[in-house]
């Protein structure tokens, strides 16, 4: 028979050699449950007191913060949304709620709980990097409330616990990127060995690539004996288009589709994660600022916008706008060393 929607039941916690599970009745009361009914309180694996704790929400109806998360994130693969974006969704709903360490009920979420919840994910994020990440934080809270907005919808809650939590700083516009001969150092090392990770790392920087659009492709992108690579779809509307392979990249690209079916991953078993950690890791082993496949993006479209209009970078980056390429890609200064050697071209051709 299903329980009260008063009665609650806790957490299993660390009680002697046993383990407790805490029930409060609807009558104010408050009892602990028993693995048998022969044997002492409590339960002697922490695995079966989560066993049972799960059995009686289950018999209750009572939804968890675990169980919205995965019902939410199915959710958002049924709608279309891409595998990448939706495993970091996960990643971020993990990274602020840490349902994966400590479970609750969902409706147990309240705006005390979700300012705790926030404070101590800022405190986890300092301690890592020895700063508060704000776009990493603004990442995670956008996507925890995105998640309660659609529980709302659902009529699982009446309001976000995350409503009134204020992110002090601003979004980051300039973000490092590498100089000329930074880029120069580090393709040099890439290329003198290429394997996949290097023929990843490489094809961010001489092909301003997404990182997603990196691991996406399949033999049969490359095309024309590696001349061109075809990108169908992306992140925007304008990610689709082809683009001309360089000299540097052909070989290996062509080596990596020998002998392999046209629909075969370029890159099997891999996401994005990958390409960032082996960007990463090949900065450090090159000897230049360690920067993520966006960094070797951003390098690529200020060492663009010195030759050719905005618009072609935005094009080639696969932007919507050229603003987005301006504000957040392009070194100040980039588009106007550009046009000051336009001018003086112009004013010192001999006629």
């Amino acid at each position: 028979m299903p329980k009260e929607r008063t009665d609650r039941i806790y957490e299993p916690q660390r009680h002697g050699k046993r383990w407790r599970v805490t029930i409060d009745g609807a009558d104010g009361s408050r009892s602990y449950a028993r693995e048998s009914d022969e044997g002492p309180a409590g339960f002697a694996t922490e695995e079966a007191a989560r066993a049972y704790v799960a059995a009686w929400r289950a018999d209750a109806h009572e939804r968890t913060l675990t169980g919205a998360v995965a019902e939410y994130l199915d959710h958002r693969r049924t709608i279309g949304k891409r595998p990448g974006t939706v495993t970091t969704d996960g990643y971020r709903l993990r990274g602020l709620m840490q349902h994966h360490v400590r479970d609750r009920l969902l409706s147990s979420i309240t705006s005390a709980v979700a300012h705790k919840m926030f404070d101590e994910r800022k405190a986890a994020l300092v301690k890592k990097r020895g700063k508060l990440a704000y776009d990493t934080a603004l990442g995670e809270l956008s996507v925890v409330r995105a998640f309660f907005a659609w529980c709302i919808r659902r009529g699982w809650l009446n309001r976000d616990p995350f409503d009134a939590i204020e992110l002090e700083g601003k979004k980051a516009t300039r973000k490092t990127r590498h100089r000329i001969d930074e880029g120069r150092q580090f393709l040099d090392y890439v290329l003198a060995n290429p394997g996949p990770q290097e023929v990843a790392a490489a094809m961010a920087l001489l092909m301003d690539l997404r990182a997603s659009e990196i691991i996406e492709r399949v033999v049969r992108d490359i095309d024309d004996n590696g001349r061109v690579l075809w990108i169908d779809h992306g992140k925007t509307d304008g990610s689709e288009r082809h683009l001309e392979i360089p000299t540097a990249l052909r070989a290996p690209l062509v080596a990596l589709c020998a002998g392999r079916r046209p629909n075969a991953p370029l890159f099997p078993g891999r996401s994005r994660h990958w390409v960032g950690y082996h960007v990463r890791r090949l900065c450090r082993l090159a000897g230049v600022p360690i920067l993520s496949p966006h960094g070797l993006r951003r390098t690529h479209a200020s060492i663009s916008a010195r030759e050719v209009e905005i618009e072609q970078v935005a094009a080639a980056l696969g932007h919507s706008s050229p603003a987005v390429t301006r504000r957040h890609y392009v070194a100040p200064g980039a588009e106007q060393s550009r046009r000051s050697r336009e001018v003086a071209a112009r004013l010192t051709e001999t006629n």
